[in-house]
């Protein structure tokens, strides 16, 4: 969906990827863009406004219980930290 398929009085909302992880990949986190619209719309106004979060380190992103069930297993069955010390040890 682009921008111009919104229909009136909605509002998008960019997923990130702890979103995406908090929610199994039910929501999928957005590629993060921007691109100047075609000449002809240079002078209509558009608004973006971003908000990026980083949690605490020891913040539990564990997938949410209601999106994991028997045909949707936790696509990240270990927690954030626990894959950056995996990483890391080479593990």
């Amino acid at each position: 969906m682009g921008a111009g398929d919104v229909p009136p009085e909605q509002i998008v909302v960019n997923v990130g990827d702890m979103l995406q992880r908090l929610t199994n990949n039910r929501l999928k986190s957005t590629t993060h863009r921007v691109v100047n619209p075609p000449r002809e719309l240079w002078d209509t106004s558009r608004f973006s406004i971003p908000f990026f979060l980083h949690p605490k380190s020891d913040m539990d992103l564990t997938c949410l219980p209601q999106c994991v069930d028997a045909d949707h297993a936790s696509a990240y069955p270990l927690s954030p930290r626990a894959n950056i010390s995996t990483n890391a040890s080479g593990k």
